[in-house]
């Protein structure tokens, strides 16, 4: 009886426990740091968040064909990331271009790194930085001179200064950093873009002559594709597509940043 009497205690104790750590779990607060809230001073605070930093990616598990290695380190009043994509397979991938850092001067006379939008999370705790760098209105490029190869078992690295995209905290603090999805082609990517062409021309010129406007007179129409056809061009698309561009992202490091020697991008 003493025995059942103990087990019950235990379970009671154990169950609570879970309970609390759950309502703590769910009801966790996070914050934020970097742009929306800011001192007398004009320095950024710290200001409560309403959604929990996101780290889920939809990378695929393609280790065996491109693995992602981040580095990153302080130097001097910088924070440097260093993103390194391996290829492992026998073929090539190509990487955009667009994800390169731009260089641009600030109104202080001084180059600063930006980027086409945000490429990385950094977190200190239940505190995610605010990306500061911007967005671009641009799409991949079927132009293949507009990426970088990365030929087989060959290795590419791509720089970037942190410091110049994100206000890091005060003080010296460890930082969870870790890349969203970056996406990666194959050659037979390119041949995509073409049949897309190939089938927004065929489209554009069946409504043209659907209509019948001027271009009809040129005999341009006397091939009336089918829907069929049409609908055969999309799908070869969807195919090629899913089988030829893929997406991938490092894994997470931790970092120690002294953020009293950091450059403040502000």
């Amino acid at each position: 009886m003493v025995i059942l009497i103990r087990v019950l205690i235990y379970i009671i104790f154990f169950s609570l426990s879970y309970q609390s750590f759950a309502s703590e779990s769910i009801y966790a607060k996070s914050y934020r740091f970097g742009s929306e809230r800011r001192s007398s001073d004009g320095k950024p605070i710290i200001y409560p968040s309403s959604n929990l930093p996101e780290y889920e990616v939809s990378a695929k598990n393609l280790e065996q064909d491109i693995n992602v290695k981040l580095h990153v380190k302080q130097l001097s009043d910088s924070v440097l990331a260093t993103l390194v994509f391996h290829n492992n397979s026998v073929q090539s991938y190509f990487i955009p271009k667009l994800y390169y850092p731009m260089q641009l001067e600030d109104g202080k006379g001084r180059t600063r790194d930006a980027l086409c939008g945000e490429k990385f999370i950094v977190t200190s705790k239940n505190i995610r930085l605010d990306y500061l760098s911007g967005s671009c209105p641009f799409d991949f490029s079927p132009k293949i001179s507009d990426w970088i190869e990365i030929q087989p078992t060959q290795s590419i690295s791509i720089e970037f200064n942190l410091s110049d995209m994100y206000a890091f905290l005060p003080n010296d603090n460890s930082y969870a950093i870790k890349t969203f999805d970056y996406k990666i082609v194959n050659r037979n990517w390119f041949v995509l873009q073409n049949i897309n062409e190939t089938f927004l021309s065929l489209t554009e010129k069946k409504v043209e002559c659907m209509f019948d406007i001027e271009s009809n007179s040129d005999g341009m129409c006397e091939r009336n594709y089918s829907e069929g056809e049409m609908y055969s061009f999309l799908i070869n698309s969807i195919s090629i597509d899913n089988n030829d561009s893929v997406y991938v992202s490092s894994g997470e490091v931790r970092a120690h940043i002294d953020g009293h020697t950091v450059r403040s991008p502000y």
